[in-house]
């Protein structure tokens, strides 16, 4: 008969247990016993240590029942980060945020890199409307590029603190943009470079000639926000815009009024003021504004006109925009194109989860034009017209305060009157009256800095 041998061990419980095993059988069945008491441990110190526990509450819904454990365990496991984080995680679920910020700050003094720990701590510090110390830890959790999710978790609140700063206090909010594109028609011109435009005569032909451009464009404003009761505001904005034709300006003589006139720089500043309502995903404003236009250093228009627009907020993601403006137009020195212009459009806009935070927005308007002088000639072949225009851009964030944007604009504009046609020295033949019917194409790129 083969030796026994008896194997005396103690489980962590303490208790003691003695096996018989035949001789023959100790080494291999030894090294069974070994594995199965690994593992018994491994899950006893496991059992004994509350944060996976914690962490299991957590994730199923069951924040109460994980902040009482957690209260349990404190004395013995505060100071673990790992304890912590499900700790402060469950007492911020539970409407203890000062309680979570606490627990959340010792695991980034102890894991400043902890991105998970960072989110959950801004989402600390925004239930206790401490929104700069939210803002700037959400804003660095998405500097590190998280995961989709994350960033789609992280946007609505970035808002609401955006949303609730406005509502509670008087804010300045600046814009400074510089970027360059290309206009297809400088002038909104015909097809034809023979155009006939009243009051200028033969020296018209460059001027009225559809005449395409690269453009360098400087645009900035600044704007006040001012809450006068929950969810209303009043709101006021000054604009201003300079735009440099490249060649157009190479071709102004400044010793000839006339010459290329509208082809070298765009200079405009205005005003816009009104109020603004919120009442959950609606957001309706109602505004007055004025502007001043001015083409090579000499007074061109001045236009007055009122706004209004509703924006309804779909998803976090998602919001549509339409607006309708009623707008008169005055001339110096050229008061057959005075008129009066009715537009309206309708936008969505859609902000992809993503690096950068890419935000495409799409859009379309109609518009009529109506010459308030009618009677004069070229009014109807000037300012009288049907519009019809499309437009997309797609505004990329690639760090704070910084805006780079793409954009794309397409119009077309149908005339009612017929005007004469100048027809070039020479010319033999040709119509004698042309309709003007023209489209502009705007490509631009922009990069933008938000100070403020």
């Amino acid at each position: 008969m083969n030796p026994v041998r008896a194997l005396n061990f103690k489980i962590a419980a303490g208790k003691k247990w003695c096996v018989f095993f035949p001789a023959k059988m100790v080494s291999s069945q030894l090294a069974i016993v070994v594995s199965v008491l690994v593992f018994v441990e491994a899950a006893f110190a496991q059992a004994q240590n509350p944060a996976s526990q914690i962490a299991q509450l957590n994730a199923s819904g069951r924040s109460d029942e994980a902040y009482i454990l957690a209260v349990q365990q404190l004395p013995q496991y505060e100071g673990d980060p790992a304890f912590d984080l499900h700790y402060g995680v469950a007492a911020v679920d539970t409407g203890r945020a000062s309680e979570g910020a606490f627990a959340l700050e010792r695991v980034l003094m102890n894991q400043p890199n902890n991105d998970y720990a960072r989110l959950e701590l801004g989402r600390a510090y925004f239930a206790l409307e401490e929104d700069e110390r939210a803002e700037r830890e959400f804003n660095q959790v998405l500097a590190a590029n998280p995961p989709e999710e994350v960033t789609r978790n992280v946007q609505p609140y970035l808002r609401a603190i955006d949303n609730r700063r406005s509502k509670r206090e008087t804010t300045v909010v600046a814009n400074v943009e510089m970027g360059s594109g290309y206009d297809s028609n400088v002038l909104a011109s015909p097809e034809t470079d023979t155009f006939f435009i009243p009051l200028l005569g033969d020296e018209a032909t460059l001027a009225s000639s559809e005449f395409g451009d690269v453009f360098y464009q400087f645009k900035g404003d600044v704007g006040i926000n001012h809450p006068i009761r929950p969810g209303i505001s009043l709101f006021a904005t000054g604009t201003m815009n300079l735009r440099e034709n490249h060649e157009g300006f190479e071709l102004l003589d400044p010793n000839d009024p006339d010459s290329a006139i509208g082809l070298g720089r765009i200079f405009g500043y205005g005003a816009r003021g009104g109020a603004r309502a919120e009442k959950g995903a609606h957001m309706l404003s109602l505004s007055a504004e004025y502007n001043v236009m001015e083409i090579d250093k000499r007074g061109y228009r001045d236009s007055l006109g009122l706004r209004s627009s509703w924006r309804y907020t779909w998803t976090p993601q998602t919001a549509f925009t339409m607006f309708g403006q009623l707008t008169e137009l005055s001339y110096q020195d050229l008061a057959f194109k005075d008129s009066l212009m009715a537009m309206g459009g309708l936008s969505v806009q859609h902000q992809f989860i993503a690096p950068m935070r890419p935000m495409l927005s799409i859009g379309g308007v109609l518009g009529d034009e109506n010459a308030e002088n009618d009677e004069l000639p070229g009014a109807l072949a000037t300012a009288d017209r049907d519009i019809v225009g499309a437009n997309a851009s797609v505004t990329l964030a690639p760090a704070a305060n910084w805006q780079l944007t793409f954009g794309y604009e397409i119009q077309q504009n149908s005339y009612s009157g017929d005007s004469l046609n100048a027809m070039p020295t020479g010319s033999n033949g040709g119509n004698v009256f042309v309709r003007r019917d023209d489209t502009q194409e705007t490509f631009r790129a922009g990069l933008a800095w938000l100070p403020v």
